[in-house]
């Protein structure tokens, strides 16, 4: 293929890919692809009423090399015409923070800087240059590291609002559109340092592949990311119905509902536990963790708990795991409660869950889950205690058979570990009269004229909902 046909077909590529009339944040680094996508989206501007603002993501990894890169396509840019913005990221301390690859860490913050860019300026998309090469080595390096089919399939052309229309063209192509059009480009010399996985896979590997089994292995690697996109489009699309139909987002939390685990695929299984993962703000989780959290669902002992990468935690309780950050855990550890109401008509005072108030009354009440009654006559003292479980707690609960452990009660009911510390026990003196939310206590019986209704006011939960944001590919570049 001559120059003229690599000219026009970059350009055909694009009027493809990215609508007419597009507002358009172009990442531009520097090297031959990120040009020659700045160089010809410039070239359609007009035709196609293109509206450009270019973005280089300086990684700080480079010092005066990284910063010469960012003053050339700044001038690049003022030559065109172009909006150019250059965004400085430290990926070292982040990577540290993290506990990610510096790799990883700088397709993180750089994909971040994109985003709040493109939300800056109103753009309806994102355009990357990664071409049909680095499609190639981000399947093999996937494969390497034990992937399944989404990461197998590799990098797609449209991930929400980021495009990658060059997926089909060589980074061969693309040079030979840069010296045809007079473009300057850059080298990145960390892209020569074989001490970064990539670079060894496109430096040693790909090429010992093309000499010693097949000169076309690169081709054939896009072929199966195709092939692999088509079945992971239908896994994605019933992992999605699966999440929106058992996820909810509480209190910063993320609960999956467990019920039926065994009955669906594994397939599906460890999509939905990934897509749960990534929503709460994971960003790798291997196989073995995978597998891990699944292995926690079936076995159905509730009470387990798995330490995930990124500080998250999985928790299993009664055909619900919930996924919570450490410090989230740590703070419902200790949240611990104790307020004092005295026994009277209109007392009231305020706690974590809300406000209770007391009232006394002629009629007994009824029992509604957000209240408490008691005959006022049964209780000895002259003041309630509302808190917190503690050690070597009884309770008798009302309709049941005498008293146990409350912690072997809270097992029977199946209220999951993580969540007795939270339940507000209502006491007085050492006798539980009632538990918000779970139950009543037994009273003697006996004829009363004067009953105490203890109410808990719920603050409202505007956070709680049904968590669907949109899965962005852990696996591109």
């Amino acid at each position: 293929m001559d120059g003229q046909q690599i000219i026009d077909k970059v350009k055909k590529t694009l009027q493809k890919a990215v609508p007419a009339g597009s507002t358009i944040v172009a990442a531009v680094s520097g090297g031959a692809d990120s040009m020659a996508l700045a160089g010809a989206l410039q070239s359609l501007c007009q035709k196609q009423r293109y509206r450009i603002y270019v973005l280089h993501v300086e990684h700080g990894l480079r010092g005066r090399e990284a910063l010469h890169d960012a003053e050339m396509v700044k001038q690049f840019c003022s030559n065109l015409g172009l909006p150019f913005c250059c965004r400085h990221v430290d990926v070292r301390t982040y990577s540290s923070k993290a506990g990610i690859s510096v790799e990883s860490a700088a397709r993180k913050l750089r994909y971040q800087a994109l985003e709040e860019e493109a939300d800056r300026v109103g753009a309806k998309w994102i355009v990357t240059a990664h071409h049909s090469d680095d499609q190639a080595e981000t399947v093999l390096l996937k494969l390497l590291r034990g992937a399944g089919t989404a990461g197998l399939s590799g990098m797609s052309e449209c991930n929400g609002r980021l495009l990658r229309p060059f997926l089909h063209l060589t980074r061969k192509e693309l040079e030979v559109y840069c010296q045809m059009q007079q473009i300057a480009y850059c080298h990145d010399s960390s892209n020569d340092d074989v001490y970064y996985t990539r670079n060894r896979v496109r430096l040693q590997l790909l090429p010992y592949l093309q000499k010693h089994f097949n000169p076309a292995v690169k081709k054939a690697l896009v072929q199966t990311a195709e092939l692999l996109q088509q079945d992971e489009a239908f896994f994605s699309q019933l992992v999605e119905n699966e999440f929106k139909a058992r996820a909810v987002l509480q209190d910063g939390k993320l609960l999956l509902d467990t019920n039926g685990w065994q009955a669906m695929a594994q397939p599906v299984r460890t999509r939905l536990l990934r897509r749960a993962y990534f929503a709460l703000g994971g960003q790798e989780l291997g196989y073995r963790h995978t597998l891990a959290a699944d292995t926690l669902c079936l076995n159905n002992r509730s009470g387990q708990i798995l330490k995930l990468p990124q500080q998250i935690r999985a928790a299993y309780a009664y055909d619900c795991l919930t996924f919570l950050t450490s410090q989230q855990d740590n703070e419902t550890k200790t949240e611990q409660e104790e307020v004092l109401l005295p026994l009277r008509d209109g007392a009231a005072a305020a706690t974590a869950a809300g406000r209770i108030y007391v009232q006394l009354l002629k009629q007994r009440p009824a029992f509604s889950g957000n209240n408490i009654i008691y005959p006022a006559a049964a209780l000895a003292g002259e003041w309630l205690t509302i808190r917190s479980r503690k050690n070597g707690d009884r309770f008798s609960p009302y309709g049941g058979c005498g008293s146990k452990k409350l912690k072997d009660y809270f097992i029977d009911k199946k209220i999951p570990r993580q969540q007795r510390d939270s339940k507000l026990l209502v006491c007085c003196q050492d006798r539980i009269i009632g538990i918000f939310g779970v139950a009543n206590a037994a009273w003697k019986p006996g004829e009363y004229d004067l009953w105490l209704n203890i109410v808990l006011t719920e603050k409202e939960h505007n956070d709680e909902q049904r968590y669907q944001t949109n899965f962005t590919d852990q696996g591109a570049d």
